[in-house]
């Protein structure tokens, strides 16, 4: 990254400012924003900021996004901070923060937050703690009291030594550069209007080239985008900076069809998750059984997600049990769900990858090939994708399957087992809300040993009146949750 280190120094410094000791009753103390437009390098920023506190302080880094699960977040924040139980109720969470902070110091950052309502969940801090939050909307920081810290785009010298960098030219070549050459990169510069994930883009995409030509065809690439019909498959509120637009468009184009094919099914992942390798190798192999594409074996797969790598298009994540994992830039994903709407393939697409997902395990057992990785995802992700490709009959009978419910405590926990209902929007909601009733009134056992979940809803049926003629005359599902509940070998009700 090129230092913008007079804008870590005026963050720093707003932090060292509100640094302040105790709680209000309506809240916590201090909040530092940084806002933005999209591409602006705010969440680089904040990472450069955390950095420099984490050699005296502790941080804690959260990805919200626009639509964020606010109970596993907070549990999260709070596993992190020494809390050995989980919430499901989150004015209970909320408690605990505020009675277990009080002799903390730590920085929790909290990454592209879209609402005022996302932020104030974590609003119940004490001690020495702050939240760092980066955001477009300076509303969000306001709605707290905070103070915003403006982010501007880059000065003409930082955008070029960021061209620069992601085109790999040293200062050396940089001095030999022909006249024609450096009237070329201003050019470039002036398109790319001084947004870092612009000029990231374009820079990645000349990396190693010398040849005059080709930065004059990426020039002219971008004085012929059509940038009214690309803003045409954008919502009004979602259009992405004319520039960044541009350079993301330019950047897609250059791509062979195998590789915008496969940077386009980005588009089916929640925004803000790191998608393991092998997840994606999966997919990629089974995908043209379903659609007439051609099936990609893992060896093409890694070549080209190394492709979209080197262009700035996707990001290495975190190893995730022993695999690579990758992300996209919550713009970028933009324009992948963009670009599949318009040809009205987005669901389809969705639906194909939910059946491989499901297929990694049929009647209780794995395939042979499914990896720890493919697992986790598995448990984590595959409400979603139900949800997102329109299958609410297969996701009803997911979230009322007991089978699941054990599972998905086991592997993930209560709080994003009782998450997961907030895709549901159907008929059923007073069975959705006995349900999440049953499992909270048992939720510290549950947490504790998993594999009383059965016994603890057996022992709260009467309680919460556990009966639901509408699942099975309604949706006719054979393993309905209610109608066929295993415990103990057998069944109630």
């Amino acid at each position: 990254m090129v230092e913008r280190q007079s804008e870590v120094d005026k963050v720093l410094e707003l932090l060292m400012e509100g640094n302040k000791v105790g709680v209000v009753e309506s809240g916590s103390g201090e909040v530092i924003g940084i806002r933005g437009m999209g591409g602006l390098g705010k969440t680089v920023l904040a990472q450069a900021v955390a950095l420099h506190i984490s050699k005296s302080r502790q941080v804690i880094w959260l990805d919200v996004g626009e639509t964020p699960d606010r109970s596993a977040l907070i549990n999260i924040l709070i596993k992190v901070l020494g809390g050995t139980v989980s919430f499901s109720d989150i004015h209970a969470a909320q408690a605990w923060l505020k009675a277990n902070t009080c002799d903390k110091d730590c920085l929790i950052v909290l990454d592209d937050v879209w609402g005022v309502d996302d932020a104030a969940v974590f609003d119940y801090l004490s001690g020495n703690c702050q939240l760092l939050i980066t955001t477009r909307d300076a509303n969000v920081v306001n709605g707290l009291g905070g103070s915003v810290y403006e982010l501007e785009t880059m000065a003409a010298d930082q955008s070029r030594a960021l061209l620069y960098k992601y085109a790999c030219i040293t200062p050396y070549k940089q001095s030999k550069l022909s006249s024609n050459m450096q009237e070329i990169v201003s050019k470039l510069l002036d398109q790319c209007g001084g947004l870092p994930l612009a000029l990231a883009l374009v820079g990645s995409n000349l990396k190693d080239v010398r040849a005059e030509q080709a930065w004059r065809d990426i020039l002219q690439d971008f004085e012929k985008a059509d940038l009214e019909r690309l803003r045409s498959l954008f919502p009004t509120d979602a259009y992405p900076h004319r520039n960044l637009l541009a350079a993301i468009n330019v950047s897609f184009q250059r791509l062979e069809e195998s590789a915008r094919e496969k940077f386009l099914d980005f588009a089916i992942f929640p925004e803000d998750t790191d998608i393991p390798s092998d997840v994606l190798e999966q997919f990629w192999l089974s995908i043209g059984t379903e659609n007439g594409r051609a099936p990609c074996d893992p060896r093409e797969s890694r070549y080209i997600l190394a492709v979209l790598e080197r262009k700035s298009l996707i990001q290495k994540g975190p190893e995730l049990q022993g695999k690579t994992s990758y992300r996209v830039h919550d713009l970028l994903l933009d324009f992948a769900r963009a670009k599949l709407r318009a040809t009205g393939t987005l669901t389809d697409v969705q639906r194909v990858f939910a059946k491989t997902l499901r297929g990694q395990c049929v009647n209780g057992e794995w395939t042979t090939t499914s990896s720890t990785s493919q697992k986790d995802y598995y448990f984590k992700y595959l409400p979603y994708h139900f949800h997102s490709s329109k299958q609410h009959s297969e996701l009803i009978q997911l979230l009322f399957d007991f089978h699941w419910l054990e599972q998905k405590v086991k592997h993930n926990d209560l709080p994003s087992l009782i998450s997961d209902f907030r895709f549901l929007d159907t008929p059923l909601q007073h069975e959705i809300k006995l349900l999440k009733k049953s499992l909270m009134l048992s939720a510290e056992a549950i947490e504790k040993n998993p594999s009383s979940i059965g016994p603890q809803l057996l022992g709260n049926k009467n309680n919460v009146q556990l009966t639901s003629p509408r699942l099975t005359s309604a949706y006719l599902t054979p393993r309905a949750f209610f109608k066929n509940f295993p415990v103990g070998g057998g069944h109630f009700l």
